[in-house]
């Protein structure tokens, strides 16, 4: 637990191909084995669900041995389940009466590091081929102390009976780094694929509410919501950022496809700090479209392994972007209110399909902790800084 500042945080996850949001998570990214620097171990523990009983290949198709092909090889995923065993300590066969407790604490799975938080469903309660994020951001950690994991742990569902929480969403709770407490709510029924091109105006949502088809990463001090803006009906999504380590986040999935041609209204009220990043992004998370409204009151996009100036913006302006973007050429092209300012601009990541877009508050960070992370309090962590404000509306995506 921080030592400074409890502060809960609410993420709003709407799962779909394997990506990441917030319950008020989303971000979102996929699990991308290869971003992590070391092998990782997974002990997974549980009755005959994790062992695999009544499969007749079980140390193939086992979930344990499915996450473990899906994971890739710098992943080792063990099975340590027990047919009939249960997690009541006063149960008929505890789990923690087994020899595989001992075994699966002996294998020594990957302790410090307890990301990303994730969510797998099978059609049959024996197959679980459907593996989707629930939390993939990893913040940075704010303060140094003992014991400090990382990633989302200590976590707790709403079950039957505890509480009742509004509409038909599944709950969790967890704590970030021991740090921050998160709630994510989870739309169901859970989505792994979307079919439908994306339209959106906000104007049917309730101001403060949920945002359906969308995954939403809101920290306390960097929130997503839906805002009653410009008005009279004509309603937008806010993005309020003062958190000086986090940012604010709204993904929306659409159908992977090799052409996309994608069109949003974005209004920034300064332009003399804060930032606004809007991106174009494949499954696994490679980012070749990238537009950025920055702090000096300019509009920068990239082209391959540059960046270039392409426009100048003012406070409380809004701003028409249309971007469209080809995968079999490797370029795209942008315009702003109309005007061409980019024309056949070289991927900034090679990728085969396109699949999400993304807008976020912050610049981009990779997962992935070095192992100074924790080594002393970050500056000032308990402290807001001069909050940012952005409205996007209008979003529109096609092939």
């Amino acid at each position: 637990m921080s030592r400074h500042l409890l502060r809960i945080s609410l993420i709003l996850t709407v799962l779909s191909t394997a990506l990441v949001g917030c319950a008020r998570l989303d971000s979102s990214r996929p699990i991308c084995a290869e971003c992590y620097r070391e092998t990782i171990r997974v002990a997974c523990i549980g009755d005959s669900i994790t062992y695999g009983s009544g499969i007749k290949f079980r140390t193939r198709d086992s979930y344990p041995a499915q996450l473990g092909r899906m994971l890739g090889e710098t992943w080792q995923v063990r099975n340590f389940g027990v047919s009939g065993a249960t997690m009541l300590k006063n149960g008929d066969k505890p789990y923690w009466d087994q020899q595989a407790l001992g075994d699966a604490l002996a294998y020594n799975p990957h302790f410090e590091w307890r990301y990303p938080l994730v969510l797998n469903t099978s059609e049959d309660g024996r197959h679980f081929s459907n593996m989707v994020l629930i939390h993939g951001e990893l913040p940075p950690m704010r303060y140094q102390g003992n014991a400090k994991d990382v990633g989302p742990q200590y976590v707790r569902g709403i079950i039957q009976g505890n509480g009742d929480p509004p509409g038909e969403s599944l709950w969790l709770t967890y704590s970030m780094h021991k740090e921050d407490i998160w709630v994510s709510r989870v739309q169901v029924p859970i989505r792994h694929e979307v079919d439908a091109w994306v339209q959106t105006s906000f104007d049917g949502l309730e101001p403060g509410g949920p945002v359906p088809d969308w995954n939403i990463y809101s920290p306390v001090w960097a929130s997503v919501n839906v805002a009653d803006f410009p008005g009279k009906g004509d309603k937008s999504l806010i993005f309020s950022d003062s958190d000086p380590y986090d940012y604010a986040r709204a993904q929306r999935v659409f159908p992977e496809n090799q052409t996309v041609t994608l069109s949003f209204e974005v209004l920034a009220e300064q332009s003399d700090h804060g930032r606004m990043d809007m991106e174009i992004a494949d499954r696994m998370g490679y980012r070749p479209v990238r537009i950025s409204v920055n702090e000096s009151g300019k509009i920068k996009a990239a082209n391959g392994d540059r960046v270039v100036e392409v426009a100048s913006y003012r406070p409380g302006q809004w701003l028409k972007f249309q971007a469209t973007a080809d995968v079999g050429k490797g370029t795209w092209s942008l315009s702003i209110d109309g005007e061409n300012v980019l024309k056949n601009a070289s991927f900034a990541d090679q990728v085969s399909d396109l699949q999400r877009v993304s807008f976020r508050t912050g610049e981009y960070r990779k997962l992935g902790i070095g192992k100074d992370e924790n080594a002393e309090d970050l500056p000032n962590a308990g402290e807001r800084i001069t909050r940012a404000v952005y409205y996007v509306n209008n979003v529109v995506i096609n092939p």
